[in-house]
Parts: C-alpha cells; sequence; structure tokens
C-alpha cells in the first residue's frame, strides 16, 4: 500500500504557521469551503476529534465532519482513525455511520465483526474491562486494547506503519480466533485476542507490533512441549495463544522485520 503524503506543522504542538497552512491543499480540510479544521497528517486528525470532544463549533455539523474525516483518511487504509473516532466519539460515530464507511467488507473481515457482535462469555467479559460492548469494530476493539500491556500499563511510539502481515500470518491469526471462539478462550488482558484480529484484517502493522511478536514468540517457545499443542479438537490455551500471534509464519515474520 503506498504510503500517503502528510501535511505537518512546525509549531510546537505540530500547528501550521500560516505559510504551512496555505500549503495544504483544501480537499484535507473537514470544511475546504473555508479551508477550516485541517486534518492534513495523523497528529492534526486528533486535534480535530480533541475539539469535537470539547463541543467546539457547531456540534450539528459534527456527524457530517467525521463522514469527510473518512472519506479523506479511508478506513480500509486507516484503521487507526476509525479506532480513534470510535473511541473519542462514539454516540457521533454511530450517527455518521461509521461502520458503513469500511465499505464492502471482506469475508475475512465479516466472520470477525460476527464474532465480536456475539462474543463468547470470556471474550465479553474482557471487553467489559476496556469499556468495550458486543458489536464493536474490529478497528476499535484492536485499537483500544492494543495500547494496553497485560499489566495495565500503557505502551509506548507505535513507530513507523506499513508493515504488511503475509497471508500465512494471517492465516495463522484467524486459525487462533476460529479456536478461541469456539473453546471460549481469552487470556485476561485479551491482547491474544486483539493481536488476531489486527493481523487477520488490518491493512498493515506497526513497528511496534513486529517488535511484541517477536518478544512474545521467544518467551512463550517451550509452550509448543504442550501434550496437545497443535491439537485441533482439544487444544491446548498455548497452542490457541501461539496462533493468535500469527503462529511459527508469524515468529518467522516479525524475526525477519527486526533484522
Amino acid at each position: 500500500m503506498a504510503r500517503r503524503r502528510e501535511y505537518s506543522g512546525s509549531g510546537s504542538h505540530g500547528g501550521y504557521s500560516p505559510r504551512e497552512r496555505a500549503r495544504v491543499p483544501s480537499g484535507m480540510f473537514l470544511k475546504p469551503e473555508s479551508r477550516g479544521w485541517p486534518v492534513g497528517d495523523r497528529r492534526h486528525v486528533t486535534i480535530a476529534l480533541q475539539y469535537m470532544q470539547r463541543g467546539f463549533g457547531n456540534r450539528s455539523e459534527y456527524p457530517k465532519l467525521l463522514s469527510r474525516l473518512l472519506q479523506i483518511w479511508p478506513p480500509d487504509q486507516h484503521p487507526d482513525v476509525l479506532a480513534e473516532v470510535e473511541q473519542k466519539l462514539p454516540s457521533i460515530a454511530n450517527m455518521s455511520d461509521t461502520r458503513r464507511a469500511r465499505r464492502n467488507p471482506t469475508p475475512r473481515e465479516a466472520e470477525v465483526q460476527r464474532m465480536l457482535d456475539n462474543p463468547p462469555p470470556s471474550w465479553k467479559a474482557m471487553m467489559a474491562e476496556y469499556g468495550l460492548e458486543p458489536g464493536v469494530s474490529p478497528e476499535r476493539f484492536y485499537g483500544t486494547i492494543l495500547e494496553y500491556t497485560p499489566s495495565q500499563g500503557k505502551y509506548g511510539p507505535k513507530g513507523r506503519s506499513g508493515h504488511v502481515p503475509p497471508e500465512s500470518v494471517r492465516k495463522a491469526a484467524m486459525l487462533g480466533l476460529r479456536l478461541s471462539f469456539k473453546h471460549n478462550y481469552t487470556s485476561a488482558s485479551g491482547i491474544g485476542i486483539a493481536r488476531a484480529v489486527q493481523l487477520a484484517i488490518a491493512p498493515s502493522v506497526w513497528d511496534r507490533t513486529v517488535h511484541r511478536m517477536e518478544a512474545y514468540f521467544t518467551r512463550h517457545r517451550r509452550d509448543q512441549e504442550a501434550s496437545r499443542f497443535g491439537d485441533m479438537d482439544d487444544p491446548s490455551r498455548g497452542y490457541m495463544a501461539w496462533l493468535n500471534w500469527g503462529g511459527t509464519p508469524g515468529w518467522e515474520w516479525a524475526r525477519s522485520r527486526n533484522r
């Protein structure tokens, strides 16, 4: 996927100088006719959403502004933007119909959404810890959970995006999701389930993701010695977790990306 051009500002908080603002194309404003509400880079997307959280401007325009935001930053290419919209402004997101903004979901995306619409009891309890309810979008699901460590600390910068998981990794993660759903499995933190959703459907993942993947497999490589590791009928928890992180293809891929 081609990396889009972003228009960043040089101010202390990323703001535009008058000259920089003049160079931003009209198509990168939520109000192009007046060149208001710039969203030329991810920093300005966050600023715009924070303004809406605080009630700046005409609130009746917010659904229209969010719909335009998702045209400029399409959810199929920038799932993190949709996740931030749904996290910061859930009620307005529903008004602007952000789920429909995902366009036509792939069969894999539709299957993941069905799981989140009707999660097994362990998933539902885990989701409640993050303030997530059944029916949450996949992007908001993994975008919320993957910001935390297992001990509920906040993770650091995501780094560069652009690591596209191979199909073998996506298939392993999807198999892990299916087994976890069938056997009502999740860890307390839910990070493995969120990782599987991300690897299965996200267009690309961050530097932080591949670093955490390699660290996970290094810590858990002895899980492969469990008696039910690889058992499709009665899988061990370690086997389901291993697949959720992309399985052996995920380990090999993460190591290759981290070299």
